[in-house]
C-alpha cells in the first residue's frame, strides 16, 4: 500500500513540472501510477472517503485530540473509558449515539498517531525526592504558559490533587 505523503509528493512533483508524466513521477516516488492518476483526477484517500461513516466529524476528532494532549500535558491523561465517555458525549451533542464501542479507541488511535496509549505506573518514594525547587518552578512556568496561552482567568482555576478536582473550597 502506498503511503499518503509519497503519493501527494509524486502528484505535487508532476504538477510542478518536475516530471513530464504521472508514470515517471509515480515511479520516482515508488508509488502505484494508478493511485497517483486517481488522485490527480480528484479521487479521495480511503480515510477521506470514509469520514462520513465515522462517529465524529474531523473537527470533533481534532477537538478530542486536543483535549487528550492537554490533559496529558497536565499529567492527567484520560484512560480508554474516559476517552470513550468523552467521545460519546461529543457524539450525543451532535445528535449521534451517546455510547461508543470498544473498537472505536483502536480506530481513533490509528487515525491519530500523535496520540499514543501509555501504561500507568505507581508513584513511590522517588516522588518525594524529586520535588525540588527547580522542578516546582518548572511546573509553575508550564502552568503560566498554559494559562496565558489559553487565556484562562484565575476564577476558572480549581483545587486538584491525585484524587480528583474540588470545585469549591474544601473543609479538610
Amino acid at each position: 500500500m502506498a503511503s499518503r505523503p509519497a503519493v501527494n509528493d509524486a502528484l505535487a512533483a508532476f504538477l510542478a513540472g518536475d516530471y513530464t508524466s504521472l508514470r515517471a513521477a509515480a515511479r520516482a516516488f515508488g508509488v502505484p501510477e494508478s493511485t497517483v492518476r486517481d488522485r490527480a483526477h480528484g479521487s479521495k484517500t480511503r480515510a477521506e472517503a470514509r469520514t462520513s461513516q465515522q462517529l465524529l466529524s474531523v473537527e470533533q476528532e481534532e477537538m478530542l485530540v486536543r483535549w487528550i494532549l492537554d490533559l496529558d500535558m497536565y499529567g492527567q491523561a484520560p484512560n480508554f473509558a474516559q476517552l470513550r465517555a468523552m467521545a460519546g458525549l461529543i457524539s450525543a451533542v451532535s445528535n449521534g449515539p451517546s455510547t461508543v464501542g470498544k473498537a472505536y479507541i483502536q480506530r481513533f488511535l490509528k487515525r491519530h498517531p500523535e496520540v499514543k496509549s501509555k501504561l500507568g505506573r505507581k508513584i513511590g518514594n522517588k516522588r518525594s525526592r524529586e520535588v525540588t525547587e527547580e522542578a516546582v518552578r518548572g511546573w509553575y512556568e508550564s502552568l503560566l504558559k498554559i494559562l496565558t496561552g489559553r487565556l484562562i482567568q484565575k476564577d476558572h482555576i480549581f483545587n486538584m490533587d491525585e484524587t480528583g478536582t474540588a470545585l469549591e473550597d474544601c473543609g479538610n
